[in-house]
């Protein structure tokens, strides 16, 4: 059952004086009022009226729902296309199924309506999970294996050690990159294509070590990569994995006494040859929301983008798409500036591309570093996003072992023309823009982001994000930025906000990988507060090798 006190459109049916405010007479609404401004003095004004509903379910499939309603539909341009005879609406619901539901109704008296739903349980897969081949056993040395003196490993053995070794791990979906054996400890370089995890992936690599480890070697160092640089380094004790593998609470102790530390240095490490192609291609259907601009419609762009790159070396490559919409062929220009005192970095979004001929959506080329002790770096040059090209900078601070992390990114950028091509003399416009960042991990799943600095527009200001990530994948974040663009001058909506939603393939099909689907939802696409998009931030990349996302998802290691 739900009951509740109205006000305004909900004070309308069979309303009485109010009950809990002495403002008796409703302000008349304003629509010159910037929007994104909390109404305040339109709350629990004028008068108030009951409504309410029950819900009852007959059983796992059929329910019945009625509802009295508060609202009068009156006859005016703000008012839904509905006849309002009846303040009662009837409706049955039936679920033939977990997550889907469909309902009828009789409306207010004198309307009639079906509807379906559909609905995610994030504590629930909708597909099977662990569909993943299982991984090998951890080998368990001898007594003798274990109390042998310590022999040097010659060239020609770690050599047919590593081909083994590499063999295994494409087998797991894993690609050694590196290995050295000293003494009784080996370290090996690697990177993860296929699981979600990056400690699932951690864990078949160590049990893969096992078995191919001469007896000597009684410590593992796991360092992970990506884009070539290396990401951490995880000691792991050999004895630990043989004692732990089939015990109660094995993750946990495994996991207590793990070290994390940054990645050691090159010397001293055996390189593979990278056997992935240095140039790889792609196709696949793209569908993307334009969110509000200043002309005030939502524009939907469905078609195919054509992606590929080339690897000049592990750490740096080149990356083009190639976008054909489907949807869109109006050619219309940008609508009138709305805001002349302030560039039009984003409400002029949907005029980009709007021809109907293949865009360019990006050439970029983009170089990994490590300059330093828990220091990472980027470098992109070129047609960075849909809308600006130019020269982007980022460097990131952030040890294995702590939850904070500080960036620093700096770009230098022209806004290219609608046709997205190479041209930029549409706009005639560039912009210094960039940002100082702090990253910090609060536990439990939850992650909070702060950026100050300058925007693409040249206001200065700063945005706040904050995250909620689930073990099983799923991420939901909600940002705000304000900058000191005035509510004049940044047009409707006042200021930038909006949502995130990221689901993770395996969530759905149960297979191993990497992949996600992502959408953001937001109320207009104002340009105060409007960021460079570029592909590939560092600390997206960089966190998820270090022990706080390790952590939480270390129950994985033995999977």
């Amino acid at each position: 059952m739900t009951a509740g006190l109205g006000w305004g459109a909900l004070g309308q049916r069979d309303g009485f004086d109010n009950p809990i405010s002495s403002r008796a007479v409703r302000p008349v609404f304003d629509e010159s009022d910037p929007e994104g401004q909390l109404a305040t003095d339109q709350w629990f004004a004028g008068d108030a009226a009951f409504f309410g509903g029950v819900e009852y379910q007959v059983n796992e499939r059929w329910g019945v729902i009625a509802e009295y309603s508060s609202l009068s539909y009156p006859d005016n341009p703000n008012s839904p296309a509905l006849d309002g005879e009846s303040p009662y609406s009837l409706g049955l619901t039936y679920r033939p199924a977990d997550g889907m539901q469909f309902s009828a109704a009789v409306l207010n008296g004198s309307n009639f309506g079906l509807s379906g739903s559909f609905f995610l349980n994030a504590n629930t897969r909708a597909g099977m999970a662990g569909l993943e081949t299982a991984p090998l056993p951890v080998r368990a040395r001898s007594a003798s294996e274990r109390t042998a003196p310590t022999a040097e490993i010659g060239v020609t053995q770690q050599a047919a050690i590593q081909n083994a070794l590499s063999v295994a791990f494409a087998t797991e979906g894993l690609d050694l990159r590196a290995l050295q054996i000293d003494g009784d400890t080996a370290r090996v370089r690697f990177t993860n294509g296929r699981y979600r995890s990056n400690a699932q992936a951690m864990g078949r690599a160590a049990r893969i070590l096992t078995q191919a480890m001469p007896g000597q070697v009684d410590t593992f160092v796991l360092e992970q990569m990506d884009r070539g640089i290396p990401l951490s380094g995880v000691r792991i004790s050999r004895a630990d994995l043989e004692a732990l593998e089939n015990r109660p609470g094995a993750a946990e102790a495994l996991l207590a006494r793990a070290e994390f530390v940054d990645a050691g240095p090159d010397e001293g490490l055996s390189f593979a040859a990278d056997p992935a192609p240095a140039f790889e291609w792609g196709y696949a259907p793209y569908f993307r929301i334009e969110p509000f601009a200043v002309s005030g419609k939502l524009t939907l762009d469905v078609g195919v983008s054509l992606n590929a790159s080339y690897r000049l070396s592990p750490q740096m490559g080149i990356s083009a798409s190639v976008l054909q919409s489907l949807t869109r062929n109006d050619a219309s220009d940008p609508v009138a500036d709305a805001t002349p005192d302030l560039q039009n970095v984003r409400t002029d979004s949907g005029a980009y591309g709007d021809d109907g001929v293949p865009v360019l959506q990006s050439l970029a080329f983009t170089h990994y570093g490590r300059p330093g002790t828990d220091l990472y770096s980027r470098v992109s040059v070129g047609y960075l996003e849909r809308m600006f090209g130019g020269i982007s900078t980022e460097l990131l601070w952030k040890p294995a072992d702590s939850r904070l992390g500080i960036g620093a990114e700096l770009n230098y950028v022209a806004q290219r023309n609608t046709d997205i091509w190479f041209g930029f003399d549409e706009y005639d416009y560039q912009v210094a823009t960039g940002h100082l960042s702090a990253y910090y991990d609060l536990g439990n799943g939850y992650h909070t982001q702060i950026d100050v600095g300058r925007y693409l527009a040249g206001d200065w200001g700063a945005t706040i994000e904050l995250a909620r990530e689930y073990e099983n994948g799923i991420r939901v974040a909600a940002s705000i930025s304000q900058t000191e663009v005035s509510y004049e001058d940044f047009g409707d909506g006042s200021y930038n906000k909006g949502v995130s939603i990221t689901l993770p393939q395996d969530f759905f099909t149960g297979r191993a990988t990497r992949s996600t689907y992502s959408t953001r939802f937001s109320t207009r696409s104002g340009d105060g507060g409007a960021r460079l998009n570029v592909d590939g931030r560092l600390y997206d990349i960089v966190r998820g090798a270090h022990q706080a996302d390790l952590s939480s998802t270390w129950g994985r290691f033995w999977r």
